[in-house]
C-alpha cells in the first residue's frame, strides 16, 4: 500500500470535503467562471466586528472565501480586484493553505566536522542523532499546540504523526501527518432546541456558533448503530441528511497561523541545541 504524503492528504481534504458542493462548498461565479467556493461567514463576522470597533462611522463589507488553486489559478496579488457573484471586491489578503512537510537537511555536517576535528568521522552519526531528536521534539510540539488550539473531544494528534528517522547516510527526518476528515460531532457542540439550530465550534478560543444555512438548521441525531452526528437536511424534505464535517488532523496540524507556523521557528533552534548536545557528548567521551 502506498502511503500518502501530507500534501496529498491535504489535497484530498480540499477536493472531497471543503470544495464538495454536497458538503460545505457552493457554486459561485468568480471572475466570470463558476467554481465551488466555501464562504466562511462566521470568521468574517468576527473580522468585521473588530474592524467596526476601530473605525467609527465606517462600514466595511468583506468576503472570506476558500477556493481550490486548480479552479482559481495563481494566488491573487494584494490590491487586485476580483468579481464575486457580480460584485467587485479588492483582495486585502491571500494565502496558500497547502500542506506541511517537515524535513531537516544535511548542511550542518561540515560545522560538526570542524568542531570534532580529528574525530570528524563521528559527525554523520552525531547529525543523525540530532536530527532524529529534533523530529521527536517537533512531533510533540505540533501535537501539543494542536491540542491547545482545537476543541477536539478526544485529541489524537500525536498518534497521527509518523516519524521517519534519519540515517547516517541520509540525515533527513520526515514527519507525516495522516487522517481523514473529522465530523463536527468530534468537536465541542451544543444540541439544538425546538427553535434554534445546534451550535458548535472547532477552535477552543471561539464561541459556539449557530449551525444554520438559510432556513436549514443543524441538529443532533443518533443513528441505529448508536453513532451520534451533527447533521443538516439537504433541502425541505425530511431526507436526505448530510453530516457536518470539520478539518482533518493534517489540516489542523498544518495550520500556518495557529499551529505549524507557531512551532516552526523552534525547529531550527532545537536542531542547533541537539547538534551541540551530540558534539559535547562525543568530545566529553574522549
Amino acid at each position: 500500500m502506498v502511503r500518502k504524503s501530507f500534501k496529498e492528504v491535504m489535497k484530498d481534504d480540499v477536493n472531497n470535503t471543503f470544495m464538495n458542493v454536497d458538503e460545505f462548498a457552493d457554486m459561485h461565479t468568480v471572475d466570470g467562471k463558476e467554481i465551488p467556493v466555501l464562504v466562511d461567514d462566521n470568521e468574517i463576522i468576527e473580522r468585521e466586528k473588530k474592524m467596526k470597533s476601530n473605525m467609527d462611522g465606517v462600514y466595511v463589507k468583506q468576503k472570506l472565501i476558500y477556493v481550490k488553486a486548480d479552479d482559481f489559478g495563481p494566488l491573487p496579488a494584494i490590491g487586485r480586484q476580483i468579481v464575486f457573484d457580480g460584485k467587485r471586491y479588492m483582495v486585502t489578503d491571500s494565502t496558500d493553505e497547502g500542506g506541511v512537510e517537515f524535513e531537516v537537511d544535511q548542511t550542518q555536517l561540515q560545522r560538526i566536522e570542524l568542531k570534532l576535528k580529528d574525530m570528524k568521522a563521528k559527525a554523520p552519526q552525531a547529525l543523525k542523532n540530532a536530527v532524529n531528536a529534533t523530529a521527536r521534539d517537533a512531533k510533540k510540539d505540533l501535537a501539543d499546540k494542536a491540542k491547545e488550539t482545537y476543541a477536539v473531544k478526544s485529541p489524537r494528534f500525536k498518534k497521527a504523526i509518523a516519524q521517519k528517522n534519519a540515517t547516517a547516510s541520509n540525515p533527513t527526518a520526515t514527519l507525516k501527518i495522516t487522517g481523514a476528515v473529522n465530523e463536527l460531532a468530534d468537536f465541542k457542540y451544543k444540541d439544538n432546541t425546538s427553535t434554534d439550530a445546534a451550535r458548535g465550534k472547532v477552535l477552543k478560543a471561539s464561541g459556539l456558533k449557530s449551525l444554520q444555512k438559510g432556513n436549514l438548521k443543524a441538529f443532533i441525531t443518533k443513528f441505529g448503530s448508536g453513532h451520534v452526528s451533527v447533521v443538516q437536511r439537504k433541502g425541505t424534505s425530511r431526507l436526505p441528511l448530510k453530516k457536518l464535517l470539520s478539518p482533518s488532523i493534517p489540516t489542523m496540524v498544518g495550520n500556518e497561523a495557529k499551529v505549524y507556523g507557531i512551532v516552526k521557528p523552534n525547529i531550527e533552534k532545537n536542531l542547533q541545541k541537539n547538534i551541540q548536545k551530540q558534539i559535547d557528548k562525543i568530545l566529553g567521551g574522549k
